[in-house]
């Protein structure tokens, strides 16, 4: 699709997220937030040489959980939903995939009245600078009320 220049829209992972505000379309190239894009853009990198111009639709938000654990020795194959069908080894809520739908329609329809979205970029703070304001905030707490106890979040939040 891409070297006969037909325009492509991937849709990533929707498994274990559920914000909606947090879905985004992004290009290929910035895609390290999602596990199945990260995935994508790999595979693409190393089998077709593309990089970049493909958009991805993902979500920003980290997965709220992980694989269905199977170590109880409970059977996978209660999770199917139709029998002889893939597994689902990751919890899905209903809505997700809907929402990540009704965005790619959008996406979709506008680019065909010539009227494309354009997104906002993926935001991303760096570990120090998080720290960094972390550090502000609890020294800002400390002159103002002796203490910095009250601050309810730490640099991995």
């Amino acid at each position: 699709c891409k070297r006969r220049a037909v325009p492509v829209l991937c849709c990533a992972g929707a498994g274990a997220k559920a914000d909606p505000t947090r879905l985004r379309i992004t290009d290929l190239a910035e895609s390290s937030v999602d596990p199945l894009a990260r995935s994508v853009r790999h595979k693409l990198r190393q089998g077709h040489s593309i990089e970049t111009g493909i958009d991805v639709l993902l979500s920003t938000e980290k997965p709220r959980c992980r694989l269905v654990d199977n170590t109880g020795g409970g059977n996978l194959a209660d999770f199917q939903v139709v029998p002889n069908f893939r597994v689902r080894t990751i919890p899905v809520l209903g809505t997700t995939p809907a929402l990540f739908g009704q965005a790619a329609a959008a996406h979709i329809l506008c680019q065909l009245a010539c009227q494309p979205i354009v997104p906002e970029p993926i935001f991303t703070v760096t570990p120090a600078a998080v720290t960094a304001q972390l550090q502000r905030l609890e020294e800002s707490e400390e002159l103002r009320f002796g203490t910095s106890a009250g601050v309810g979040v730490d640099a991995a939040e």
